[in-house]
């Protein structure tokens, strides 16, 4: 949503699949499978008509017990 000319802010919502497999001296193997819900909010700065800058909280499921990932980025309009 653009709240002026040049930023904007956004979310999103999706699923996310996770495939984990773990094994310990030959011995002990784990296969893990699982879907689940994933959110994000975040924002996005247009310094030129082609680059920008835009930051992003995303949230799994999974990571109820975890943190939460930040991530901070650079778009390039070709």
């Amino acid at each position: 949503y653009p709240f002026s000319e040049d930023a904007g802010v956004f979310a999103k919502a999706g699923v996310v699949a996770l495939n984990t497999e773990t094994e310990v001296n030959d011995t002990n193997e784990t296969h893990q499978t699982s879907t689940d819900l994933a959110l994000a909010l975040g924002g996005q700065y247009d310094i030129t008509e082609r680059f920008g800058v835009r930051a992003e909280l995303e949230w799994f499921e999974s990571a109820l017990q975890g943190d939460l990932k930040y991530s901070l980025g650079a778009v390039v309009r070709f």
